[in-house]
């Protein structure tokens, strides 16, 4: 029965729910793909890998340290390979070359992921749209029906309307909530 009403609901808002749930599969896709990324490939035991740092770095040892980063090949010993590089080779800059890396790496780690903000707002205004092409429904229904049908139609319009708005926003919130998770 819910499923059912879901699907009626679904039909009563128009056209508009199309574009909407194409943007929700979307966003979808796109969001875990990029917690993937993420959370699961360029992950690191922060901790661990700390713990081992000041280990190399408490015994000079740097030598065992870059190799130790080279082993990991994740986003943090990259950039951190790059710093203990930089410092084996005697250059006091050693934290630049360690930004350079970072500046390196951003741009995997952020890919597909502002299209997330931008398909929120698409969302909202497919919503906007689906919720204006209600209201034009509901005036021609006053202006143009015969009075027998001006309420039926009216109401069609509203629900057209107020379903396009609630939709749109369904997919729009979440975006713009996972957008700030991924860029956080």
């Amino acid at each position: 029965e819910f499923l059912g009403s879901v699907g009626e609901t679904y039909i009563k808002g128009g056209f508009i729910m199309h574009p909407i749930s194409a943007v929700a599969i979307f966003s979808a896709a796109i969001f875990l793909e990029r917690a993937y990324v993420l959370w699961m490939r360029s992950s690191t035991t922060k901790r661990e890998f700390i713990d081992a740092m000041r280990k190399f770095v408490a015994e000079n040892n740097i030598d065992g340290a870059i190799a130790y980063c080279k082993q990991r090949n994740d986003v943090l010993s990259n950039i951190c390979q790059a710093g203990l590089t930089q410092f084996r080779e005697g250059d006091p800059d050693f934290k630049d070359a360690m930004d350079l890396a970072a500046m390196a790496h951003l741009p995997h780690l952020e890919r597909r992921t502002p299209y997330l903000g931008m398909l929120g707002n698409l969302a909202t205004l497919l919503g906007l749209l689906g919720t204006i092409h209600g209201l034009i429904v509901s005036f021609e229904a006053v202006a143009y029906a015969d009075a027998s049908q001006k309420s039926i139609l009216l109401a069609k319009g509203i629900a057209i309307a107020m379903v396009a708005t609630f939709y749109g926003l369904s997919v729009a919130i979440p975006n713009v909530v996972l957008y700030s998770i991924l860029q956080g």
